[in-house]
C-alpha cells in the first residue's frame, strides 16, 4: 500500500519540542539553585521537568518513522539516513563538548580529572557506552547516548530487507517490552546501567513513538479521535506533573506518565495539523524554542553552572540563597536568550556548512 509523501515541517511538533526543552531547563535551574545557593524549593517545584526527556524519546521515534516509512526494507537509503542523523547530532555536540572541556581547564574542579582519560573521551565523543557509569561531560548528554542507539536500531529496518528487518526489530521490541514489564513487576533499577542502555524502558518510549509515526503516516486518526488524544494527553501530563511534585515519582513512573502524555499529544496534534483548519497554530515563541531546542539542551546546563558561580562570587551565597526565585529566573532568562542566539549564530551556520559538504537537505 502506497503512502503519501510526508509533510516535513509540523509547527505543533516544534512546539512540543519547545515545551519539552523548557521544562527540562526549569528542572535544571532548580537543581543549580539547590547545589549552588542551598535552597531546594525550586528543585522540588520543578521536578516534573525531568519528564521533558521522556517526551523527547517519543518524539524521536515518531519523527524517524514518519519521515522514513518509505525507506524501510531499502538498503540503498541507509547511507543517506546515516549521514543525516550524524550531521544533525554530532557536530554541534562536539562543538559544545570541546567548549565545556576548555572551560574546565579554567574553572578548576568543575569536571572530574578522569574524564580526560582517553577511553572516557572516546565514550564522550562517540556517544557509544564503554563504561556508562556516570554522566558525560555535558550532563544532559546522557539522553543523547540513547538517541544515537535509537538511530542505530531504526537503521536495522532500512539495512535488512523484508522479512528479516521485521523479524530482527520485532525481536528487539519483544525483548524491550518484556524487560520493561519485568522491571515494572520487580521494581528493578535501570538508571545509568550498562545493560539497561541496550534493553530497557527508555527504548519502549522510542518504540511507542515509532508505532505512532507509522499510524499517522498510513491512516491518520480522525478529528474526534485526535482531539480526544490531545485532551487525554494534557490530563495525563498535568496529573504526572502533580504526582511528581508531591510524591517525587520513580524514574519508571515518570517514564510511563510523561511518555504516555508525549505519545498522545504528538499523535493527536500532528494528526490535527494534517487537517487544514482543525487546530490553531501554536504560539510562535514556542515554535521558535522548538527550533532552538537542541542548542538549548546542550548549552543550558554548563551556562547555568558558570552563571551561578559568577553570581555567588559577585553577590555572595547568602544573598543568592535569600532570593532563590530571582536566581532561578535569571538562570532561565539568560539560558533561553543565549540558546536562541547560539542557535542562530552557531547551530544554523554549522548545520548549513555540514549539509553543504555532505549534499544533504534540511528535514524535520
Amino acid at each position: 500500500m502506497s503512502t503519501p509523501a510526508p509533510i516535513r515541517n509540523f509547527e505543533w511538533l516544534q512546539a512540543l519540542r519547545g515545551f519539552s526543552v523548557l521544562i527540562v531547563l526549569l528542572h535544571h535551574a532548580g537543581n543549580i539553585v539547590d547545589l549552588n545557593f542551598g535552597d531546594g524549593r525550586l528543585y522540588d517545584w520543578f521536578r516534573f521537568g525531568r519528564g521533558g526527556v521522556d517526551m523527547f524519546f517519543v518524539l524521536s521515534g515518531f519523527i524517524l518513522m514518519y519521515l522514513h516509512l518509505d525507506d524501510i526494507g531499502r538498503p540503498e537509503t541507509a547511507w543517506a539516513y546515516t549521514r543525516k542523523r550524524f550531521v544533525r547530532v554530532y557536530p554541534l555536540y562536539w562543538f559544545y563538548t570541546l567548549l565545556v572541556l576548555g572551560a574546565a581547564l579554567v574553572f578548576e574542579g568543575s569536571i572530574k580529572p578522569h574524564k580526560f582519560e582517553p577511553l572516557r573521551l572516546l565514550e564522550t565523543f562517540s556517544m557509544v557506552p564503554i563504561f556508562y557509569s556516570e554522566l558525560p561531560v555535558i550532563s544532559p548528554g546522557w539522553s543523547l547516548f540513547h538517541e544515537v542507539k535509537f538511530y542505530a536500531f531504526f537503521l536495522l529496518l532500512l539495512v535488512f530487507r523484508r522479512p528479516w528487518n521485521l523479524l530482527i526489530t520485532g525481536a528487539l521490541v519483544v525483548a524491550n517490552v518484556g524487560v520493561t514489564a519485568w522491571i515494572t513487576a520487580t521494581g528493578g533499577l535501570f538508571e545509568h546501567a550498562w545493560h539497561a542502555y541496550w534493553i530497557g524502558p527508555y527504548n519502549v518510549a522510542f518504540i511507542a513513538g515509532v508505532f505512532a509515526g507509522w499510524w499517522v503516516r498510513r491512516t491518520p486518526p480522525g478529528a474526534t479521535a485526535s482531539w480526544s488524544m490531545v485532551i487525554t494527553g494534557l490530563a495525563v501530563l498535568v496529573a504526572g506533573c502533580w504526582s511528581d511534585i508531591v510524591f517525587d515519582d520513580s524514574q519508571l513512573q515518570r517514564l510511563g506518565q510523561y511518555g504516555l502524555a508525549g505519545l498522545l499529544l504528538t499523535t493527536g496534534l500532528v494528526a490535527l495539523e494534517l487537517r487544514p483548519g482543525a487546530v490553531r497554530a501554536p504560539p510562535v515563541w514556542l515554535v521558535r524554542m522548538g527550533d532552538a531546542s537542541y542548542t538549548a539542551y546542550l548549552l543550558h546546563y554548563p551556562l547555568m553552572f558558570i552563571l551561578a558561580k559568577f553570581l555567588n562570587g559577585l553577590l555572595g551565597r547568602d544573598t543568592m540563597a535569600a532570593w532563590p526565585l530571582t536566581a532561578g529566573t535569571v538562570l532561565m532568562a539568560v539560558s533561553v536568550a543565549a540558546s536562541w542566539y547560539a542557535y542562530r549564530w552557531i547551530e544554523v551556520p554549522l548545520l548549513r556548512w555540514c549539509r553543504q559538504r555532505t549534499g544533504l537537505v534540511r528535514g524535520v
